[in-house]
């Protein structure tokens, strides 16, 4: 009996001994998956692809407007779609990773630049805005393969903008990369970027890899009026105007590329007598002859550099020349020019055509004239001083005369 039990009781110790080493191993098969759990997806060097807008042909021009925003789709490709570009690409699987999105498409990311966030000065040809997206969301292992295109307004005779047709190819591949051991899944990414070939009339993919999206969109042609006006002030304004009729200004007009050239455009010239007369883009420039409050209207493309200056007005007047002003310059103002002779020039005053405050869009030519009463006193009473001396010494010379006769 005895022995029974000690067999008995043997055999439940070593039951309970056997319990207690499965439920240890259960135990931390539980822990182990609990820290499975916790382990992170890791993207060491995140690809991405930058897009970028040119904006060309924009001297003069600033954009500020909703037409000077830009749209763009980042849209991903089906198998069947990729593998035109992309040849076998379905002999690996397909990420199905999404990227963050701005839409219900998950598959199609839009992207907008605003032209106006460029940097450039407004004289500047050309201006650029950009943005790079960050392809970290990609983490299933696979490839992805992305057309990325410019969409284009509904009505583009109404933009100001004529619009670039090129197209990209995104291919992304992303891989684990094995040479890590600290729980984690470390992604590798590579993303390569080609632009779509329809050289031969079909869409293929390029043979260059590039380095970001270049989306060229050139500014057509915007031009601006420009008014040139001529006055005169001071306190002898009304004889001025009746002893010189007319005022000469020369202006010289270079195209917004730098270049002079023979061709010609139509100025208008104001009341009181209405006319037109021809401008050029000329290295030599040209004459507007301008009465005093009369205006001379040009319209020149946006970009347009001009200088302009008055020829030879006569010493008895200063010159003040006015960038955007629309009335002549106050007569008491100190910057006025002063010249030395009756032909001596003005000085050259300077300015660009831009569609924005600082560009010019009127020049006021002001001149004051000297007081002209002393001058036309002397040259007027001249001679009657003369003959009244030439009186009085003779009607001297005849008292002492007679005087002298007298005495004898």
């Amino acid at each position: 009996m005895k022995r029974r039990k000690v067999n008995k009781l043997f055999g439940v110790a070593s039951l309970l001994a056997l319990f207690g080493v499965g439920a240890l191993v259960f135990t931390n098969s539980v822990e182990a998956k609990e820290e499975d759990s916790g382990a992170k997806i890791v993207v060491d060097s995140p690809a991405s692809v930058k897009i970028n807008k040119v904006m060309d042909n924009t001297a003069g021009y600033k954009p500020a407007g909703d037409g000077d925003k830009f749209k763009f789709a980042v849209t991903r490709l089906s198998d069947e779609e990729a593998e035109k570009f992309f040849p076998g690409s379905k002999l690996t699987p397909m990420g199905e990773s999404k990227l963050d999105t701005t839409s219900d498409d998950t598959d199609k990311l839009e992207v907008e630049l605003d032209g106006s966030k460029a940097t450039e000065a407004v004289a500047d040809a050309q201006k650029t805005v950009s943005k790079t997206i960050n392809l970290a969301d990609l983490t299933d292992i696979g490839y992805y393969v992305y057309k990325i295109t410019e969409e284009q307004p509904s009505d583009l005779d109404g933009s100001v903008w004529n619009y670039s047709n090129k197209k990209y190819i995104l291919i992304v591949r992303v891989t684990e990369d094995e040479d890590f051991s600290d729980g984690d899944t470390h992604i590798k990414q590579e993303a390569n970027l080609y632009k779509i070939d329809t050289s031969d009339g079909a869409e293929k993919l390029g043979n260059q890899k590039l380095n970001q999206a270049d989306f060229t969109n050139t500014l057509k042609t915007q031009t601006k009026q420009v008014k040139i006006s001529k006055y005169v002030v001071g306190d002898d304004a009304d004889l001025a105007y009746e002893l010189e009729h007319k005022y000469t200004i020369h202006v010289k007009v270079t195209k917004p590329d730098g270049t002079n050239t023979d061709e010609t455009f139509e100025i208008k010239i104001d009341e009181p007598v209405a006319s037109a007369i021809t401008g050029n883009y000329s290295e030599e420039g040209f004459d507007i002859q301008l009465e005093d409050g009369q205006n001379a209207t040009m319209t020149l493309p946006l970009g347009t550099k001009l200088e302009v200056y008055e020829k030879a007005p006569g010493k008895r007047f200063e010159v003040k020349i006015d960038k955007n002003s629309e009335v002549a310059a106050d007569e008491e103002a100190e910057d006025y020019e002063v010249l030395a002779s009756d032909t001596q020039d003005s000085q050259k005053v300077t300015g660009e055509v831009t569609n924005d405050s600082t560009g010019v869009h009127s020049i006021v030519v002001t001149n004051k004239i000297k007081t002209l009463v002393d001058t036309g006193v002397k040259l007027v009473t001249s001679p009657f001083v003369v003959l009244i001396a030439v009186v009085a010494v003779a009607f001297g010379g005849y008292v002492v005369v007679k005087r002298r006769l007298n005495v004898k």
